[in-house]
């Protein structure tokens, strides 16, 4: 009576099996059981046709794979286990991927004489293989003629894939760069910061932004940018990295080309400002030179003359001595004006200080044309900005020498600086006499070239050169379009 029960409950979880199960009688092929619900629902026959027709099941098989079909068989009789993946042929007329297992049963005489096996639909696993096939078929059709390099790493950032042109741009095959080898290729000097960068963007599961250069054997230093983002299984653990790498040499050699040019503009600005200041200095050195030679003659008379007492040497030295220092001024100013100062640190240096050396650069010329230069430094000489000295020395001297062109023919004819401080910023206004820039130029004002001078007085580029310098100091330099005179604005933060 348990016999049986066990009996009945095992043919109950086969009839209500997903799978097709059935029984084979050998040597005919004989089909002698099978589940009739999931037999008829996965090829949509009734299960009649089967036991009718023992050849009826290899007709439904796909034609290209009946030789799947039969393989399985005899691999079945030869070793008493099979396995194959094919299509079948639905009743109407739709395709189904199965995956059938196989096994052969002995009699007492050790023959096989029964064949036990099921059939599991696997379309939709098919199906989605197929995508995957295809989409990484796809995947490396695009990255062999994708105009960029492309790669994939494990967590640890052994590569696992690059294409072609990553390879070309590292000096690589495309089986040198797998593994740990595509770091033999890195730039000496560059490989301890790459690994740092990639260190920190894997431990934080961030994305990989960096630029270093790769030592191609073949092409010399090559500069690229690099760029991967992390992939994440369900569990939001990153599985892998995909990037991509970009050649930019060109680019690399286009900006230093671009910032050799720069210099040499900044410098050609620098002469210019110097031509124009030219007699102003040589004459303010010259008067007190002439004063220097003067006493100097005096005090040689007083001595032939034995007239010489202390109090008259005491005063006569002073004023030779503080004579000098005006001129060691002038030299120092314009000794810190024409230096290139393009890769200096930046320094601590009092902002008073900086406007004064400027202005004994230009004062005398102002003096000589009857301009009127009125400066209001600041209460606290301490107060100091972070700075290239000679870098804003030179943006004051170019709005000080605009000032100086707008205001000479004025009925008119003043300039003012002025310092101004906030809880954060410094700010240095250059005001002149004039009326303003009008509306439709103001725009333009500081765009390469441009200029409102006559031909042969303004190359253009002061106010974009003093832009990116300012810019550079994290600044701003800007025209105030609300004073009802010319005024532009010089922003520096200060120094904390």
């Amino acid at each position: 009576m348990e016999e049986s029960s066990e009996t009945e409950i095992f043919k109950q979880v086969i009839e209500n099996s997903f799978d097709s199960a059935w029984v084979l009688s050998l040597p005919q092929f004989q089909l002698i059981y099978a589940n009739k619900k999931s037999t008829e629902k996965l090829f949509g026959y009734p299960i009649e046709r089967f036991y009718e027709n023992p050849g009826f099941w290899l007709s439904i098989v796909h034609p290209e794979d009946q030789h799947l079909a039969m393989k399985a068989n005899k691999e079945c009789l030869l070793t008493g286990n099979a396995e194959a993946r094919y299509r079948m042929i639905k009743s109407d007329g739709s395709i189904v991927w199965l995956f059938i297992r196989l096994c052969a049963l002995k009699n007492h005489l050790g023959e096989y004489y029964r064949i036990i096996g099921n059939s599991m639909d696997v379309t939709l696993d098919h199906l989605k293989e197929k995508q995957l096939r295809e989409s990484e078929e796809l995947f490396q059709s695009l990255a062999n003629f994708a105009p960029i390099g492309i790669y994939r790493t494990d967590p640890e950032g052994r590569s696992t894939y690059v294409n072609k042109l990553w390879a070309e741009i590292a000096g690589l095959s495309q089986e040198e760069a797998l593994g740990d080898d595509w770091t033999k290729t890195i730039h000496p000097d560059d490989k301890e910061k790459v690994f740092s960068a990639w260190k920190k963007t894997a431990s934080q599961n961030e994305n990989f932004n960096f630029e270093y250069r790769f030592n191609n054997p073949e092409t010399g230093t090559r500069y690229v940018s690099s760029r991967a983002v992390p992939i994440q299984d369900t569990d939001g653990k990153v599985i892998s990295y995909v990037g991509t790498i970009e050649d930019i040499t060109e680019r690399i050699k286009s900006e230093k080309t671009l910032d050799l040019q720069k210099q040499k503009l900044v410098a050609s600005a620098k002469m210019s400002s110097l031509g124009e200041m030219a007699s102003g200095i040589a004459h303010e050195i010259n008067n007190p030179l002439m004063i220097i030679i003067g006493l100097c003659v005096r005090l040689k008379r007083f001595i032939e003359r034995g007239e010489l007492d202390h109090d008259v040497f005491v005063r006569e030295v002073n004023k030779i001595e503080s004579t000098s220092f005006r001129i060691s001024k002038i030299i120092n100013g314009l000794r810190a004006f024409t230096r290139n100062s393009e890769n200096d640190q930046m320094n601590l240096i009092s902002v008073n200080q900086i406007v004064e050396e400027t202005l004994e650069l230009c004062r005398q010329r102002f003096a000589d044309h009857a301009i009127e230069l009125r400066v209001d430094l600041l209460e606290s000489p301490d107060i100091k900005i972070l700075s290239r000295p000679s870098q804003i020395s030179q943006v004051l001297l170019n709005l000080l020498g605009n000032s100086f062109d707008a205001v000479e023919f004025l009925p008119e004819k003043w300039v003012e600086v002025k310092l101004v401080t906030s809880s954060k910023w410094l700010f240095i206004e250059v005001t002149d006499s004039g009326n303003g820039i009008p509306a439709h130029v103001v725009d333009k004002i500081m765009n390469p070239f441009f200029t409102t001078k006559e031909v042969g007085k303004g190359t253009g580029l002061g106010l974009s050169i003093s832009q990116g310098i300012i810019d550079e100091h994290k600044g701003k330099l800007f025209y105030d379009a609300e004073s009802s005179h010319t005024k532009f604005i010089v922003q520096l933060p200060l120094a904390e």
